[in-house]
């Protein structure tokens, strides 16, 4: 299947699921963040696998951990420009669950800048937002071609994995030439977005992960903030990215 068509099958089957998680997880969220039911889901996910895990695992390769440091191209829908043109880096560290046959989950852990540059050939004078944030992807794999090596350590050359993605932006900065330049204190603290994509491991220890994530909420909704007459004014922004990371496991 041609890769391009295989990312547009993605983005049409996550704005089926948006709608939802927009009404049930944020706009209707409690009272704290924690108690949101998303976040138990998870919780509770993860110690089910825990469980699954402890047992048809054996102990010592029940879990794991690994380092991660790559590249993120990103765009923003919204922005008045087009194309995968802002390249930035992402690192950080990695947990896993080896679960029954070629099940895994990960938690990575990451620095993730993102945002947005236009082309030379979009526009004269270019325009330029960064977004920093605390990424932290959730997502179940699944894996198979498994190899032996001469030392006698199996290991699968490659997974394909989905989930969720939460992000906390922590800073935010552009250039005036950006058409939101004056409202990019107000982007949105909190990112929501599903990711997907397939790790391609060299040996034991060295891979090659490549995914996509979508946000679900919008980066800056204008309709929270009908009394401001620039912010009110301004068009809806929402992020996605491609991340090439290259991945080491301990």
């Amino acid at each position: 299947m041609d890769f391009g068509l295989w990312i547009l099958g993605f983005r049409c089957w996550t704005l089926g699921v948006r709608r939802w998680i927009l009404d049930v997880v944020i706009s209707r969220s409690p009272k704290s963040k924690a108690q949101s039911p998303i976040f138990k889901f998870f919780f509770f996910f993860l110690f089910l696998a825990k469980l699954q895990a402890q047992d048809a695992v054996s102990p010592e390769n029940r879990f794991g951990g690994g380092l991660i440091l790559g590249l993120n191209a990103s765009q923003i829908d919204g922005d008045a420009s087009a194309g995968y043109n802002k390249w930035t880096p992402t690192a950080g560290i990695r947990g896993i669950i080896n679960l029954e046959g070629k099940w895994q989950i990960t938690t990575d852990i990451l620095y993730s800048q993102r945002g947005a540059v236009t082309a030379s050939y979009e526009a004269i004078i270019e325009q330029n937002v960064t977004t920093n944030y605390l990424e932290v992807p959730v997502m179940v794999h699944y894996r198979d071609w498994q190899k032996t090596t001469k030392n006698g350590a199996t290991y699968y050359k490659v997974s394909l994995g989905a989930g969720i993605c939460y992000g906390k932006l922590f800073s935010a900065t552009s250039n005036t030439a950006f058409n939101h330049a004056a409202i990019v204190d107000k982007f949105n603290k909190d990112d929501f977005a599903f990711t997907g994509g397939m790790q391609f491991f060299f040996s034991p220890h060295w891979g090659l992960n490549c995914r996509f994530t979508t946000s679900v909420n919008n980066l800056f909704d204008p309709d929270k903030y009908k009394s401001d007459p620039v912010a009110s004014s301004l068009s809806v922004l929402r992020g996605y990215f491609f991340s090439i990371q290259s991945v080491y496991v301990f």
